[in-house]
């Protein structure tokens, strides 16, 4: 005799999807190279080796800057999410302006999935979805785990034109 659990389905009402965490640890380490690049050639131009007053401020300078652009990336990282509803995709961003894009499934005609070979590695792609009533592609733009997602979303869009492109 079969358990009653067993035969029960999961429910939920939606799912909050955003950019893959490798995409903000590649911009943060860009960050740091070019960050310390900058600092190094302006070392050379401002002669730090000969006066360690400009090398001190230099560095306390450069440092705020850094801190404040790798806040500025997590920010950024965390308040730009998706997401999917049982009847729509909802794109949230902002920081300080909350902007909030909504794509009804029922103008969904067309979903891609593209995945290069490093966002198979690291498990990150772009969904992209046509709203025929805008006119225009819409991204899911790097996101975590992007087979699920297009799994989900080509299950909850009815008519939809499906398509899977793995660059190589």
């Amino acid at each position: 005799m079969e358990d009653k659990s067993d035969q029960q389905m999961l429910e939920v009402s939606h799912f909050n999807v955003r950019q893959s965490i490798s995409i903000l640890i590649i911009r943060l380490i860009v960050l740091e190279l070019v960050i310390t690049t900058i600092f190094l050639f302006s070392c050379g131009v401002l002669i730090c080796q000969i006066n360690p007053i400009i090398h001190q401020g230099s560095t306390i300078i450069f440092s705020i800057i850094k801190l404040v652009l790798v806040i500025y990336l997590i920010l950024l990282w965390l308040t730009e999410y998706y997401e999917i509803k049982s009847d729509m995709i909802i794109h949230r961003r902002g920081i300080f302006f909350i902007k909030e894009t909504r794509h009804p499934f029922e103008y969904i005609r067309e979903v891609d999935f593209e995945q290069s070979l490093l966002g198979r590695l690291l498990n990150y792609g772009t969904i992209s979805i046509f709203n025929w009533q805008t006119k225009k592609f819409h991204h899911l733009y790097m996101i975590h785990n992007p087979t699920r997602y297009y799994s989900i979303i080509t299950k909850l869009v009815p008519n939809s034109e499906r398509y899977k492109k793995f660059i190589r």
